[in-house]
């Protein structure tokens, strides 16, 4: 009998200890994983905001700048005038289908490409939150190798992510995209609901 109190009581701690770990810190979870605690950076000062793929092609998207970009959609009012700027339906179904409550989302382009590589795409690497500042880090592919296989077409590759909103948003944020030496390639501010 005593054996089986114990073993209660150590349930018990394990069951609080998770219900703390889950829900009393701030902000959102790890990258890619809805739902895990905060992952601050080591100086303390950010948070790495969980984030799931909707879309990544090098396919589909009008969009004629050759420098990358950045959209961010936080509400059904920023999906006016989608179809001028996304050919790609896919695309599109994902971002009118989103919870808005919930999340918003980033939309990466890596800039008009003349020369498409087979199977290599812009990919969102992090997502950081620092205050009223967001860091979006991709990887963007770089310069086509003289043996690559190429595809002679002319688009944008793209990569759109879902960000979970939690923490503390209402307010107007500074959007920063950085490639993987973490060189700021564009900007943009947007009202986060």
């Amino acid at each position: 009998m005593k054996r089986l109190q114990v073993l209660r009581r150590r349930m018990l701690i394990l069951v609080g200890c998770l219900a703390i770990a889950l829900f009393a810190l701030p902000g959102c979870g790890g990258t890619g994983t809805p739902g895990l605690p905060v992952a601050p950076s080591e100086d303390g000062s950010s948070q790495e905001l969980s984030f799931t793929t909707l879309v990544q092609s090098a396919f589909g998207v009008v969009y004629e700048a050759e420098e990358p970009g950045l959209l961010v959609f936080s509400q059904p009012q920023d999906l006016e005038g989608l179809e001028e700027l996304i050919s790609a339906e896919d695309l599109a179904e994902d971002l009118r289908a989103l919870d808005f409550d919930q999340y918003f989302a980033l939309l990466v382009l890596e800039g008009q490409k003349n020369n498409l590589r087979s199977g290599k795409k812009v990919t969102v690497t992090q997502v950081l939150c620092r205050g009223e500042q967001v860091i979006v880090r991709a990887r963007f592919p770089g310069p086509v190798s003289e043996h690559e296989p190429l595809s002679p077409m002319v688009n944008s590759p793209y990569h759109l992510v879902a960000v979970r909103k939690a923490g503390s948003w209402g307010d107007d944020f500074q959007f920063v995209l950085e490639n993987e030496a973490g060189e700021s390639v564009a900007q943009t501010t947007h009202f986060i609901p």
